[in-house]
């Protein structure tokens, strides 16, 4: 019985801090709309998201191989453990590498010899657009990639991600 009741709470939390995570998205989101309003017959709302969805997914592609060697298997599921069901919202693209600490207890004033260690040091060398792309991925590999049945390692190379031995 308690496992019932754990999973509900689990996906009660999980529902709260997506809903929390799309309203502090919504800054950007607004951002976006206000910086790219066009003249009322030039583009409708749906074609403007639709070309912003283009953009974006043109970016996670030309991004995706540039994520490809830097992380091992034991490297995602860490990621996995700390982010399963998550959604991120922008502003935490550049704190992934600080939460992992967190959760992994990581010294601050240590050596980073650790795995949990080293993998903190390459994802504080990647850039805002990798962070961006990372996120996405596994975002895709605990909701779609789980729904098919894959684990993160054999999902990711779907995205052109292929990892590191």
């Amino acid at each position: 019985m308690t496992n019932v009741s754990e999973a509900q709470t689990d996906d009660q939390n999980a529902y709260c801090m997506h809903g929390q995570n799309i309203q502090l998205s919504q800054f950007y989101a607004a951002r976006y709309v206000d910086e790219h309003k066009l003249p009322v017959d030039e583009l409708t709302a749906e074609q403007s998201m639709g070309l912003t969805t283009a953009r974006v997914q043109w970016l996670l592609e030309h991004t995706r191989p540039q994520l490809s060697g830097k992380f091992t298997k034991e490297d995602i599921t860490t990621l996995m453990d700390c982010y399963h069901r998550y959604f991120f919202f922008p502003d935490q693209f550049n704190l992934i590498a600080a939460q992992l600490r967190v959760s992994q207890g990581i010294d601050v004033h240590g050596s980073n010899t650790s795995r949990p260690g080293k993998l903190e040091t390459k994802l504080n060398k990647l850039n805002s657009i990798q962070r961006l792309t990372l996120s996405d991925a596994l975002e895709q590999a605990w909701h779609r990639g789980r729904s098919i049945g894959k684990s993160a390692s054999e999902f990711l190379p779907t995205l052109g991600i292929r990892l590191a031995l």
